[in-house]
């Protein structure tokens, strides 16, 4: 999952480096790593929360069985996003 910080005209915020935390909903599901393309972010690439970098971040995630997956992203301040994968 991308996350991006964007402003009331949906363009992406630059220099935006607020914190987003990643949840996974499903049966099996779990986060595998984050990260923000920042080379000097020593965050540990096996945390749930990750610094936005220029306005961005990402989730991978992982399921052992098939279904539905939730991955939400939120942070203080900001406005929550959701996605909705299956798993096959």
């Amino acid at each position: 999952m991308h996350a991006y910080i964007v402003d009331e005209f949906g363009t992406i915020v630059p220099d935006a480096d607020d914190k987003i935390e990643f949840e996974v909903k499903g049966d099996g599901a779990k986060i595998v790593a984050t990260d923000n393309g920042n080379t000097t972010d020593l965050t540990s690439f096996q945390s749930a929360s990750r610094n936005a970098f220029h306005g961005k971040a990402l989730a991978i995630v992982t399921s052992k069985n098939k279904g539905e997956i939730r991955v939400r992203a939120k942070g203080e301040g900001l406005i929550s996003g959701v996605i909705q994968l299956e798993a096959n």
